[in-house]
């Protein structure tokens, strides 16, 4: 390719026209350049226009739950702007409704204003971090707020980073698909839930330190003396059903047998549940049933 004279005409080959315009479009969309190094400034995410129905103007950042579109499919000329240019307005996120649809803001927007928000993958945002020992991995909506998220053991925006310490902290985040971080936790202290049958756990965090039988250990920074439940015993009241059908108060039911709670030292499998009555974290037992022991 030679260099081009002022004055003389500009005759350019397929080649090299293609070759100019691949360098542009690379510069463009940050996915390289000429010397084969990625840009600094490439980051990986979807957008898409919204609306702030919230009431209160929001900033860069600000988590907000996706409510409705803006124009619905009702007649041809709608039905047009619904597909080809969808809108979708933003409220505040509930816990309720919003947990895996919501957006975080790229640009501040004025009441009733239109703007950008991140769907999925790469955006900034503040993340409330309680405990920084538990080196938390995904982050979650905070009821009624759109200040940050909050750092747990589940969601669907994984945490990239967040700045040292505790308390609200600016993070980067990838939001995709909602992910359930199971826990593997040993038993150190079983409570009997009043006169029902079923039990409140305490248990501390496992990791797999070796292969095979006998291979966990107690995780350094991990949970310790966390309130574990039984999901299959949620409705094991005195006098009631236990999972298995069996009737506690029935004939079917031998004479001298009790519900018994599980062993100090058991492993146990638990998933985190957030309640919407206030956002807590909660640790199910997804692993164990009740056991029923006694002598004929």
């Amino acid at each position: 390719m030679a260099n081009a004279v002022a004055g003389q005409p500009l005759n350019i080959s397929a080649k090299d026209w293609n070759s100019i315009l691949s360098f542009v479009q690379s510069a463009i969309t940050g996915q390289g350049n000429a010397t084969g190094n990625g840009s600094l400034t490439a980051n990986t995410y979807q957008t898409i226009t919204v609306i702030n129905t919230s009431g209160a103007k929001q900033p860069m950042g600000a988590v907000m739950g996706i409510d409705t579109m803006h124009v619905e499919p009702t007649d041809e000329y709608k039905t047009n702007k619904f597909k080809f240019s969808p809108v979708f307005k933003l409220v505040k996120p509930l816990d309720a409704e919003h947990q895996n649809e919501y957006v975080i803001l790229t640009t501040p927007i004025a009441v009733d204003g239109v703007g950008k928000a991140v769907l999925s993958g790469m955006a900034a945002v503040k993340i409330d971090v309680s405990d920084e020992a538990e080196k938390f991995k995904y982050a979650k909506i905070v009821d009624d707020s759109t200040v940050n998220l909050k750092a747990s053991h589940a969601g669907r925006a994984r945490i990239l980073y967040v700045e040292s310490g505790t308390g609200v902290k600016w993070g980067m985040v990838d939001l995709g698909s909602e992910v359930v971080a199971r826990k593997v936790f040993k038993i150190t202290l079983a409570t009997q839930d009043g006169t029902n049958n079923r039990w409140i756990y305490e248990g501390r965090e496992q990791y797999k330190q070796t292969a095979g039988y006998d291979g966990w250990s107690d995780l350094a920074g991990g949970l310790v003396d966390a309130a574990l439940f039984d999901l299959t015993s949620d409705t094991q009241i005195d006098g009631g059903k236990l999972s298995s059908g069996v009737d506690l108060a029935g004939d079917d039911f031998p004479a001298g047998f009790l519900p018994k709670p599980l062993e100090v030292g058991t492993f146990v499998e638990a998933r985190p549940v957030y309640g919407t009555y206030s956002g807590a974290e909660e640790w199910w037992i997804v692993s164990h049933v009740t056991q029923v022991d006694g002598t004929c």
